[in-house]
């Protein structure tokens, strides 16, 4: 009864409040609430259970018929990504010139350069134009069998380079001149003309070399010549005239040494307490009756080392002789 009191009077105050909620919610589910709300508080053994009331068939699960699937689209190309060109590191320790405004360009340091050296052209060597040919006469081979037959040892020789006047006629190379005491060596192997080679080679086994030989009291071994052979004007001189040397017709003497060991120099010819001095004025004197022109210590400043002797041809008679 005590429960039924409670439920009218519950009824009485709460009446219009569950009134709006059904209408609101529905009577069935508002007083579903209401139930599980008493079962709650009140734990009656109604809450817990089991309906008895069979379920329901459950409902068919329509299947979804599958989708087909859309058509592989190829993927579209990634396009590579530009790369930039590298610039080259620095070198290292590099110096970094700044950039100038165009104002500044003239205040701006030089910039470092190479330098290309263009190769020197080499010198142009004068072409010395070739001597002409000369043709040998009978007379020149009668020139050479004298030489032979006289103990002289030489050797024929090309004709040697130099100006279109400077003609050698039959040039022979003079090495050694065969004396009555021994041999005489030329070491300088003067290149001359056939006959004054001849001419120069009588002379030293007829009186040269005999007369230098008397005044020293030892024969000659050894005389110094020089190349005898030399394409150049007199005394040196080119505006001159071609010297004999220019023809191979002249020699030079600048020192004699004796078989006993004694060198004589021709700069010591003028001084009479220089060793050798009769000896080399027997020389000169005894040249003097050979040859046309006959130079030496006192003729000039050309000749104040050495005597020259050459057969060239002085005045109009050709008979003229120099001996200085």
């Amino acid at each position: 009864m005590k429960l039924f009191r409670t439920i009218l009077i519950c009824s009485v105050i709460f009446g219009p409040f569950i009134a709006a909620q059904a209408a609101t919610t529905g009577p069935a589910a508002f007083l579903g609430k209401i139930d599980k709300q008493l079962c709650v508080k009140f734990k009656s053994l109604k809450c817990h259970r089991k309906s008895s009331k069979p379920a329901g068939p459950k409902a068919k699960t329509i299947p979804t018929p599958p989708v087909a699937p859309a058509e592989a689209v190829p993927p579209e190309p990634v396009p590579k990504p530009v790369l930039k060109p590298e610039v080259p590191a620095q070198k290292k320790n590099a110096a970094v010139l700044p950039r100038m405004k165009p104002e500044d360009q003239s205040k701006a340091p030089p910039l470092p350069h190479t330098v290309t050296k263009v190769p020197e052209e080499p010198e142009a060597t004068p072409v010395v134009p070739p001597a002409p040919i000369v043709k040998l006469q009978p007379s020149d081979f009668i020139c050479l069998a004298a030489l032979k037959a006289k103990g002289v040892d030489f050797a024929s020789v090309a004709q040697p380079p130099g100006l279109p006047a400077c003609v050698v006629v039959q040039p022979v190379q003079i090495k050694s001149v065969l004396l009555k005491g021994g041999v005489l060596q030329l070491p300088d192997h003067p290149i001359l003309n056939c006959n004054f080679a001849l001419n120069f080679v009588s002379w030293l086994q007829d009186s040269g070399a005999p007369a230098a030989a008397a005044a020293e009291g030892s024969s000659l071994a050894q005389l110094y010549t020089g190349p005898g052979y030399q394409c150049r004007g007199r005394n040196g001189d080119i505006t001159a005239k071609i010297s004999e040397h220019g023809y191979g017709n002249a020699v030079d003497v600048e020192r004699v040494k004796f078989s006993d060991g004694l060198t004589v120099l021709i700069y010591d010819a003028p001084d009479p307490t220089a060793p050798g001095y009769d000896a080399l004025k027997a020389i000169r004197a005894s040249a003097c009756t050979r040859f046309t022109t006959v130079l030496g210590p006192g003729s000039n400043e050309a000749h104040r080392s050495h005597f020259h002797f050459d057969s060239g041809v002085h005045g109009k008679s050709g008979t003229y002789k120099i001996c200085e």
